[in-house]
């Protein structure tokens, strides 16, 4: 049960932006592809992963900050108790940290079946479950939930590593270096939210202790964290 109350919560930007986006670029890559325009098709791709880390990046930090006020809010009432918060939150957390990996999981994959190349991806499929499998058995004992939701998101990011090396060869006219620089701004932009929601955190948030309601907490962190990302993308163009 904790799992599952993590998992709607940390799927939930990853249904409606990561999958979306790369639902939608999917048609566009097969065109490109069926076309033989493989400098329009790694242009997507890039596109497609810049966005996507864009949406990721700060969506991952800010579930970390907010995972204990959001999960208090929405789940914290009758037989569901505040060491039950604490559980999910913390399962939330490790989940969190893979957030970027599930976001460019689906681009990546869909790019390989765009090229007709299934076989990678799925070979890439089948390690992957015998090391979460591996991790899960040993971390499970340790963490308990938050083993799990760890492995997961390790599990995830060795995957898109591991799938974008491979791709390197099969598409070799992405440019990895504008990728680069995108995401370098992206990270920044990124830790300046990261700062101001720590800052935030720190200081125990007088608001939330005085009336004693994680829903004003929520809507703090929240807001600021929206307002600042914004303006340090803005800032950082």
């Amino acid at each position: 049960a904790v799992l599952g109350y993590a998992q709607f919560l940390y799927q939930l930007p990853l249904g409606v932006f990561g999958i979306s986006l790369a639902t939608a670029i999917f048609p566009v890559l097969s065109s490109k592809a069926a076309e033989g325009d493989r400098v329009g098709m790694a242009d997507v791709f890039e596109r497609g992963i810049r966005m996507s880390l864009f949406l990721a990046l700060p969506s991952s930090i800010g579930l970390i900050f907010v995972a204990h006020p959001l999960v208090a809010t929405l789940y914290q009432r009758g037989e569901f108790d505040a060491s039950d918060t604490q559980r999910v939150a913390s399962t939330l957390v490790y989940y969190s940290l893979g957030l970027a990996a599930y976001f460019d999981q689906h681009i990546v994959i869909r790019t390989f079946y765009a090229l007709q190349e299934s076989r990678t991806p799925a070979r890439v499929a089948v390690y992957m479950v015998a090391l979460n499998l591996a991790m899960n058995l040993s971390l499970v004992f340790v963490m308990e939930e938050r083993g799990l939701a760890l492995s997961t998101s390790v599990s995830a990011t060795v995957q898109v590593i591991w799938l974008l090396v491979r791709l390197r060869r099969v598409l070799p006219e992405i440019g990895w270096v504008r990728l680069g620089l995108g995401l370098t701004r992206t990270v920044l932009a990124t830790v300046v939210m990261a700062v101001v929601l720590w800052i935030l955190t720190a200081t125990g948030l007088a608001v939330h202790r005085l009336v004693g309601r994680s829903i004003f907490e929520l809507a703090i962190l929240v807001g600021a964290g929206l307002a600042v990302y914004y303006l340090a993308a803005r800032v950082l163009k």
